[in-house]
C-alpha cells in the first residue's frame, strides 16, 4: 500500500501500509468518516439528493475544469524521509520468527 493522507495535516504525509495508518489515526485521534448512511430500512437519505437534479452536472463541469488545470505541484512527489531498515543474512530461528511476526503486529 502507498497511501498520501493530505487532510488534516500541515504536510502531506505517506504511508506504506494499512496498519502503520491506523494506528497513526488511532494515535492522533482521527477517524475516517463514511457520509452516507441510509434511512432504517433504506439506501436513502433525506440528506441526499439526485445527480440528474442540477448537483452532479454542476459538480461534473467543476470537476472538468480542475483536471485541466495544471497544479503547483503536479507530477511531484513529496519528499520521502529515509526507512530506518536492519538488513541481515542467514536463517531465522522459530523464536526470531515469532519475536518479528510479534513486532509487526
Amino acid at each position: 500500500m502507498d497511501h498520501l493522507q493530505v487532510n488534516g495535516l500541515k504536510e502531506p504525509r505517506r504511508f506504506r501500509s494499512k496498519q502503520e495508518h491506523k494506528r497513526w489515526l488511532r494515535e492522533n485521534g482521527y477517524t475516517i468518516m463514511d457520509g452516507h448512511v441510509g434511512e432504517y430500512g433504506s439506501d436513502k437519505s433525506k440528506h441526499s439528493s439526485r445527480w440528474a437534479a442540477g448537483g452532479g452536472a454542476e459538480w461534473l463541469a467543476n470537476a472538468e475544469e480542475l483536471a485541466k488545470r495544471n497544479g503547483a505541484s503536479a507530477g511531484k512527489d513529496p519528499e520521502d524521509k529515509p526507512f530506518n531498515i536492519k538488513w541481515s543474512t542467514g536463517t531465522l530461528t522459530p523464536e526470531q520468527v515469532e519475536e518479528y511476526r510479534g513486532k509487526s503486529r
